[in-house]
């Protein structure tokens, strides 16, 4: 059997990784197919569909769920009170419809594809080529139950941008988790949200009286307000962000990361060089400061921390590689390691450490040693980046593969950036929202 069908739903493309779609769906579908172009993700919706049509929703299924998971990498991450926002599904359904209906009486999106999107669950990324600016729509959601009650709701929002040479989408996906208190808002940056350069397009399109051509968002921040203002706060109550407290968790995740890899060497390194440190100090400062024994007795510890801390960085970078540090964070096990640090010192100052990439602990860096002390003495940590293992739950300790994200701990929201060019998956996307979660 076969029937007329055409994927309409090109946008999307660059939104997902399409051989890993072809791939997972041969492995679900009632039957595989085989295409030449395993990038060609529209050849084989085209095919599949047209000689089985019933597999149509798996497929797009499978689309919703790697448009969601692969490329958004910059995620806000909102928490709420799980009790005050426990909706049934008849709610959740009249809440959805509100948000449908507040936005999708566009003119300038066909009535047939308008019909499709009700109140119920819907995939549509296949059949959506909308290319008029400033159009904003959702393009697919669904939801699960735990009996009455929704358990957890996922949406792709879409608006129609202009890209300089041409019209593209800018997407969140929106994943709210009912159970644990966890909304998500997954965008991807788009660097080129610029007006059409094909100055007879763009004027025509600025003369439609039907075309609101400057309403679209330029930015990530400006799409996660948009987001957050139509579809998450009409379904719940947002916790307001406490910077202070996500500072303080940040840097107790990371200094929890720090001592447990560092521990073993500080130690074999105080231990053969404690007295001669203080001695030497002691000596020094009664040099320079002869009548002045306060000084010296206060001054000696923390001058002491001082020197062990760059003494630890000799050590490490005589007797160890870069791998060498990686292969100890992983065997310990450590989730991951941090990769750069930006504090505030107890003194107020600001601090910050980095090293050359995603492989590279920043505790084998010089710089990082010679701030040790202060970063020690804080508790906020408004910015830092780690690379997490891949093999997160351990299953072979020789497997060191990282995948690096940089978190920022803002006044208005608290954002993971994931650095990895490759998809990311939702598995890892979970794991890494539950760690940091876990301190903040």
């Amino acid at each position: 059997m076969t029937t007329n069908y055409v994927f309409t739903g090109h946008k999307f493309l660059e939104f997902v990784d399409s051989s890993k779609i072809i791939e997972e769906a041969n492995e679900k579908l009632s039957s595989s197919i085989k295409i030449e172009d395993k990038k060609k993700l529209s050849t084989y919706f085209e095919e599949v569909i047209r000689n089985n049509p019933k597999d149509r929703y798996l497929l797009n299924t499978i689309f919703f769920e790697h448009i969601m998971y692969s490329r958004l990498r910059n995620i806000f991450v909102d928490r709420f009170n799980v009790t005050d926002n426990t909706l049934e599904v008849s709610t959740f359904n009249m809440k959805v419809k509100r948000i449908l209906e507040s936005f999708n009486n566009e003119t300038r999106i066909p009535q047939a594809l308008l019909s499709k999107m009700n109140d119920g669950k819907y995939y549509l990324m296949d059949m959506l080529d909308i290319k008029a600016l400033g159009t904003k729509f959702i393009a697919g959601y669904d939801y699960t139950t735990n009996g009455d009650k929704v358990k957890t709701a996922r949406f792709i929002f879409v608006q129609v941008v202009p890209r300089g040479t041409r019209i593209g989408y800018f997407i969140a996906g929106i994943d709210i988790n009912f159970e644990n208190g966890t909304c998500l808002t997954m965008i991807r940056n788009l660097t080129d949200i610029k007006d059409i350069e094909n100055e007879k397009e763009a004027e025509s399109k600025k003369n439609d009286e039907n075309n609101q051509y400057d309403d679209y968002p330029k930015s990530f921040n400006r799409l996660y307000s948009t987001v957050k203002n139509l579809i998450v706060e009409p379904l719940i109550n947002l916790e307001s962000i406490d910077v202070k407290s996500d500072r303080k968790g940040m840097y107790n995740l990371c200094s929890n990361l720090l001592h447990n890899l560092l521990g073993d060497i500080h130690e074999e390194v105080l231990k053969a060089t404690e007295e001669e440190v203080k001695d030497s100090v002691q000596t020094i400062l009664r040099k320079l400061f002869p009548n002045d024994s306060a000084f010296i007795k206060t001054n000696t510890a923390p001058l002491g921390m001082k020197i062990q801390s760059m003494l630890c960085s000799a050590f490490i970078s005589k007797k160890y590689k870069t791998k060498d540090i990686v292969k100890i964070a992983k065997q310990i096990p450590l989730k991951g390691y941090p990769t750069r640090i930006k504090f505030i010192s107890s003194k107020f100052s600001k601090g910050a450490a980095q090293s050359g990439g995603s492989k590279i602990p920043v505790a084998y860096t010089d710089l990082f040693h010679s701030l040790y002390t202060e970063f020690e003495k804080s508790s906020d940590l408004e910015e830092w980046s780690i690379s997490w293992f891949l093999d997160f739950r351990n299953t072979n300790p020789d497997n060191c593969l990282v995948s690096q994200t940089t978190i920022y701990a803002k006044q208005t929201s608290f954002r993971i950036v994931f650095l990895q060019k490759k998809s990311l998956g939702k598995e890892f996307i979970y794991h890494v929202i539950g760690e940091l979660n876990h301190y903040r």
